[in-house]
């Protein structure tokens, strides 16, 4: 560690001259009587030497990492190449200006610099597709190749458009030679393909995909998808009329939504034949209509649904409340034809249900309709029961109070004062004590927000937040989850509250929060609870004689309103939110404290009325109801676990795409989401990475051995083979791995194993990063190892290289590549892997679906054995038993066969009795470790592997 620390601090030194010379020749830009071309030269002798020093530094330090770090390495060398080029650059633009102008070679000389102005126009880009080679051939050399500036300008220009695929194309000696036009010739010598040009786009519009439903994103998608290659073929002087333009027309119409098809051929007399450029016009006109109407449909929804937790927005005095009219009749709270307080879903609900229910939806209290509160509402009518302001069905009874009992209080002068009060009657009946003290009080303010929260129709939509350090996670109000209608995914996580209260959140919500005070923003993983607290603070603050300063912008400018809160943000997010300024307005109140959404009240109020009383209510149910529900809760079956989307897709793609061989084989397809044109160029990074892992190979002959034979091994096994990459088609997509050792000496089989990185990323998204992942379809470990513990005669195998018992569609294996050759003077070599590959996201997920599928379709043969591979796998390991040594026998035979079918052998059999085994090859089975006193290992004892009820005995395998 000590040396290489050295060599990171030497090759920083290195990194630090270059600097040194960056910042000589900018100053030598501005002050050319300064420098003399001999100078120059002196600095273009140091970078080359600079240059080779730091790349060998860097080689060593590569060499010492161990696959550690190797990442961030790589970095160090692009960071120092980038700062390296500016340099050479800089440097042959002042020597180019010394060449045309010898008189400035001499130290005084009158002459200066004329420094390049930037073009006007942006510099087009180029990605290396060929179908975008025509356009930019001609914008690039009207812009920069017409113009007078010298070929070193010109090469930087043409250096910087060149992104994507086509950037590294231009080498270092060819930017050192300053030689545009042999840049240029190279080029054109490539992407000059007139046929593949055309076929490109031809090919683009034989795949235009599908709308599935009407969207105008999706027709967008379309047009401009269409547009682009037709307009390309137009450049390339094929012109898109007659029976070709017919054609296009079709293709378009195939992919075109049922209602959109049925607008289309509207525009068309019967008989006539459509015309391309009538039809893409249509096509344009109809998406704009079809965007005005989601937008216009989006703001709708979100301006009439109201805030389901109760709190709206006060109406101005003189203006008339807003009521019902044309939804009378449609009850707001099941849907049905009928009016609200004529809902017998609603009267069917105790009345604490029915009050909850109402403030879900929003209705007011008076008359059980929305759009208002019952403080404002226009309705005389009153409880038929109290002839208060609340509707008949929302009465609560009330308990007659009990006599006053004195109690002293020697902590405090006065009386305390116990009485029962009004409370609502649950359905099932609770015991509920209630005590209110009477007495002057302290109310404590919490920290309230207004934070602004993304909906899913893109508009941000304010809600109130309580920032709470001490808690260890986010809450969202269901209610506000249906009100920015964001999609809720399933979790099954415990919350313990104070006292130890528990309760189980099913769900949680992604949000997007963003402030209008500050430029924070930040992603927050919410728990979606029916209640986040109650009303906070529990009753109104009088705020009128407090005078805060002059320029203070409340994060909450009701904070001091009895109100509902919406969101509580945790301890995860309070820090990053709090900021460190704080302000005393007075002795004998609240501090202010600075957050990214603006001040915020908290602290204690010391003195409050009278009247104003702190309620501590403790409920007690009844212990026999208690634990009858805590008995039929442990009976319940666990919930089936509900497959979010992504996982409904690749379990669909999986169905759609796989299909088996002549050999019994399963073939599947990689399930890319739609971010596959987000995949970066990874072939720079693998060649990198490659080479220098072969260098520390070098160091380790022993290592380098079992690497050359893991991939012999592959390669000898058909499970990779070997591709020339100029049979590629024009524009063809792919991954390659980069890929490093992984050492185990326990295992008994594979002592090294390659992994290979499907993380590895460059100029866009990782392999891993476009893949679905697939959720668990096994049954968990614990289950199945309780499930063997109970056979009497148990038994244990391993699917032999399980993932590589399964192969990858062949239009799909370019992208898996890989960089091999066994020595470092043999040409490079680019193998395919054929067979799902592990590092790869979904890998786990479609070896084991190719399994339990097998299982499916095997069933009818082997009914025991199919339900073993269903149950009691874990992975690629079967741990199952039966209860008679004949049906173990059977059970073990057939569970071979079965697997034999799809074409994964297994291995490594042992049993706790050796007849079981009757049959098995030596070499496919394991030793066993035997232990008389399991007492003496607690260890063992846990596992439990292989115990033999019979004998009391342990089998324990070396494999586990």
């Amino acid at each position: 560690m000590e040396k290489m620390k050295q060599l990171i601090h030497q090759r920083g030194q290195v990194k630090g001259r270059v600097t040194k010379i960056v910042r000589k020749l900018s100053e030598a830009a501005d002050e050319p009587e300064t420098t003399s071309f001999s100078q120059l030269k002196a600095l273009e002798k140091k970078l080359e030497l600079n240059y080779s020093e730091y790349t060998m530094k860097h080689d060593l330090i590569i060499d010492m990492c161990n696959g550690e770090n190797l990442e961030e390495q790589d970095e160090k060398m692009e960071e120092f190449d980038e700062l390296h080029t500016d340099a050479l650059m800089k440097l042959n633009l002042l020597m180019d200006f010394f060449r045309g102008n010898p008189a400035s070679t001499n130290v005084g000389a009158p002459q200066v610099i004329v420094t390049q102005q930037p073009l006007r126009t942006p510099i087009p880009t180029f990605d290396g597709k060929y179908e975008g080679w025509p356009k930019f051939k001609a914008l690039f050399n009207d812009l920069v190749g017409k113009c007078g500036d010298s070929d070193a300008t010109k090469l930087q220009y043409l250096d910087k458009a060149l992104i994507g695929d086509a950037s590294g194309i231009l080498d270092a000696r060819i930017i050192n030679n300053n030689n545009y036009l042999q840049a240029w010739k190279l080029l054109e010598e490539r992407f000059e393909n007139p046929r593949v040009i055309i076929d490109t786009h031809i090919s683009g519009l034989l795949s235009m995909k599908a709308i599935p439903k009407q969207s105008y994103k999706d027709l967008r998608s379309l047009i401009d998808t269409c547009s682009r290659h037709v307009e390309g073929l137009r450049f390339m002087k094929q012109e898109v009329d007659g029976t070709a333009g017919l054609i296009v027309v079709k293709l378009l119409a195939l992919c075109l939504d049922g209602e959109t098809r049925k607008q289309w051929e509207q525009t068309l007399e019967h008989g006539e034949l459509p015309d391309l450029d009538d039809t893409l016009k249509f096509l344009r006109n109809y998406c704009q209509v079809l965007e005005r109407c989601e937008v216009d449909m989006a703001s709708a929804k979100i301006a009439f649904k109201p805030l389901a937790t109760g709190r709206t927005t006060a109406q101005p005095r003189n203006s008339h409340p807003v009521t019902s009219s044309s939804s009378d009749n449609v009850c707001e709270l099941c849907e049905g034809q009928h009016s609200n307080y004529k809902c017998s879903k609603f009267l069917s609900m105790s009345i604490d249900q029915r009050v909850t229910k109402a403030k879900q939806v929003g209705l007011c209290f008076n008359c059980l309709r929305k759009g208002h509160q019952s403080r404002i509402c226009p309705s005389d009518k009153v409880c038929s029961k109290c002839s208060k302001r609340h509707h008949t069905m929302l009465h609560f009874e009330q308990v007659s109070q009990a006599e006053p009992e004195q109690q002293s209080d020697s902590g405090e002068s006065g009386s305390t004062e116990v009485k029962i009060v009004s409370t609502l009657l649950p359905e099932n009946p609770v015991s509920t004590a209630c005590s209110s003290v009477q007495r002057r009080a302290k109310q404590v303010l919490l920290m309230t927000a207004l934070v602004n929260v993304v909906a899913k129709s893109g508009k941000s939509l304010k809600l109130r937040a309580l920032l709470d350090s001490g808690s260890q996670v986010n809450l969202i109000s269901d209610s506000a989850v249906k009100l920015l209608s964001l999609p809720k995914y399933p979790a099954n996580i415990p919350v313990v509250g104070v006292g130890g209260t528990r309760s189980q959140i099913r769900h949680h919500v992604i949000l997007k929060l963003f402030s209008d005070y500050s430029k924070f923003e930040s992603n927050v993983d919410c728990l979606v609870t029916t209640r986040v607290t109650g009303k906070i603070p529990s009753v109104a603050v009088n705020i009128s004689e407090w005078r805060f300063p002059p320029g203070i912008v409340l994060a909450d400018p009701s904070f001091n309103e009895s109100k509902d809160v919406d969101l509580l943000i945790g301890a995860e997010l309070f820090f990053q939110i709090l900021k460190q300024a704080q302000l005393k307005i007075s002795e004998d109140l609240p501090t202010l404290y600075e957050t990214q959404f603006g001040w915020v009240m908290a602290g204690a109020i010391d003195e409050v009325d009278d009247d104003v009383v702190n309620v501590l209510c403790a409920t007690d149910e009844d212990p026999l109801l208690k634990s009858i529900q805590r008995f039929f809760e442990q009976e319940e079956l666990p919930e089936e676990r509900v497959l979010t989307s992504e996982e409904e897709a690749i379990e669909e793609h999986f169905r759609s795409t796989y299909h088996r061989d002549e050999q019994g084989r399963f073939v599947v397809q990689l399930p890319f989401r739609e971010s596959l044109n987000q995949l970066g160029d990874s072939r720079s990074l693998a060649m990198r990475r490659f080479l220098s892992s072969e260098r520390r190979l070098a160091n380790d002959p022993e290592m380098k051995n079992m690497y050359q034979s893991f991939l012999k091994e592959y390669e000898d096994l058909g499970h990779c083979h070997e591709i020339r990459e100029e049979d590629d088609p024009p524009g063809q997509q792919s991954y390659y791995f980069p890929h490093h050792a992984v050492l185990k000496p326990s295992s008994t089989s594979t002592k090294l194993r390659v992994v290979f990185d499907g993380k590895a990323k460059s100029n866009g998204l990782s392999l891993n990063e476009v893949l679905m992942i697939g959720p668990k379809i096994q049954s968990d470990l614990f289950s199945i190892v309780l499930r063997f513990r109970k056979h009497v005669y148990a038994f244990s195998a391993d699917v032999e290289k399980m993932y590589r018992q399964v192969k990858i569609d062949h239009s799909q294996t370019r992208y898996q590549r890989i960089f091999w050759r066994d020595q470092s003077n043999e040409p490079l070599r680019v193998l395919e892997l054929t067979t799902v590959t592990y590092g790869t996201s979904p890998a786990s997920f479609l070896a084991v679906r190719s399994m339990l599928q097998l299982a499916r379709e095997e069933k009818v043969n082997f009914p025991a054995a199919a339900q073993v591979v269903t149950e009691d796998c874990y992975m690629d390991d079967v741990l199952s038993g039966a209860s008679t040594l004949d049906s173990a026998k059977q059970l073990r035979s057939d569970i071979e066969e079965l697997l034999k079918r799809g074409m994964f052998p297994i291995k490594k059999w042992c049993s706790n009795d050796e007849d079981v085994l009757e049959g098995v090859p030596e070499q496919d089975r394991e030793t066993l470790v035997r232990i008389q006193d399991s007492s003496t290992n607690e260890t063992i004892r846990a596992l439990g592997i292989l115990w033999n009820p019979r004998s009391d005995m342990f089998l324990f395998c070396r494999n586990y």
